[in-house]
């Protein structure tokens, strides 16, 4: 499907299939270019595929709203501390300008929150990290997945702050961003999920993945899942990094009937380990909620 920034529509896409465009929001970026991955117009909150130029260089932060950056490729310092890829800034409300200069074209993604209070995340303080340096953190699900052979697997990296984990809800007040890491082999619950509370983006970073009446992911490709928008059930054969954001504490809804346990083999049983994975649409034949469509809200089962 075309790429769109619309959260109340499912999206599969691969992200450098958005056109660029000068970021015009926040201001603090002008000079740099953006891909437009998801926005809502409500709070004005945007995610990016950031693209900085080499020498680039601005204070950022201080008001307005946060600013989170979580570096893909290239170099820049953040007050003097340089980050490669993997590097982590968080910008927010309430924090002094720190200066961002750029020492090797860089991309990132972006989330920029103008609606986030001082309050709500990192104590008005900045966070530069290194994700290499972050723990991994084993996943809690919600009490009816604690059965064998079901959601085990799957570890986090919590990059917004406070990110509270109660088994059947996840993350602050405003939405989680988290990697995850699913592990090689990882099959989720053979239901299909949906979150009534919150809309839901995934990028994937690394690995092979596959969603059944989605598609194939693989590095770059973007999914975006509107409240209520059921999707899933999760395989990877050789394991997968995404990053994870909502805007909202993420709650968890499966549903009746699982997928059939063949449609799951054929995928797990027919990745090479010798291949790249490659971004696509589903296998013919697959099924599930047809993409874009939105399922009416459901209790679990």
């Amino acid at each position: 499907m075309s790429p769109s920034p619309d959260r109340r529509v499912a999206q599969f896409f691969q992200i450098d299939d958005v056109p660029p465009a000068p970021v015009s929001e926040p201001g603090q970026l002008a000079g740099c270019d953006g891909r437009l991955l998801s926005g809502d117009p409500a709070t004005g909150q945007q995610t990016l595929l950031l693209e900085m130029p080499a020498g680039w260089s601005a204070p950022v932060g201080g008001g307005g709203g946060t600013l989170e950056l979580l570096i893909l490729e290239g170099s820049l310092t953040v007050d003097g501390r340089r980050l490669g890829a993997g590097g982590f800034a968080a910008l927010p409300t309430g924090c002094g300008p720190l200066v961002v200069t750029v020492r090797e074209a860089a991309r990132s993604v972006a989330v920029w929150s103008p609606h986030f209070g001082p309050s709500d995340y990192y104590d008005s303080r900045p966070r530069v990290v290194r994700t290499v340096d972050l723990p991994w953190e084993p996943t809690v699900f919600p009490a009816e997945l604690q059965a064998p052979g079901r959601l085990y697997g799957v570890w986090s990296k919590s990059l917004r702050l406070p990110d509270p984990v109660r088994g059947d809800l996840h993350g602050g007040p405003k939405g989680l961003l988290r990697i995850v890491v699913l592990v090689s082999g990882f099959v989720g619950d053979h239901r299909q999920e949906s979150h009534p509370g919150c809309w839901e983006e995934i990028i994937w970073l690394a690995g092979d993945f596959f969603m059944p009446g989605t598609g194939r992911q693989a590095a770059g490709s973007y999914v975006g899942n509107p409240s209520h928008h059921r999707h899933g059930p999760l395989l990877t054969q050789r394991g997968c990094i995404l990053l994870v954001h909502t805007d909202a504490p993420a709650d968890f809804c499966f549903h009746e009937p699982p997928v059939p346990e063949s449609l799951i083999s054929a995928y797990m049983d027919g990745v090479s380990w010798l291949e790249d994975p490659v971004h696509g649409p589903s296998p013919e034949g697959s099924m599930a909620v047809p993409l874009g469509g939105m399922s009416p809200p459901a209790s679990t089962g």
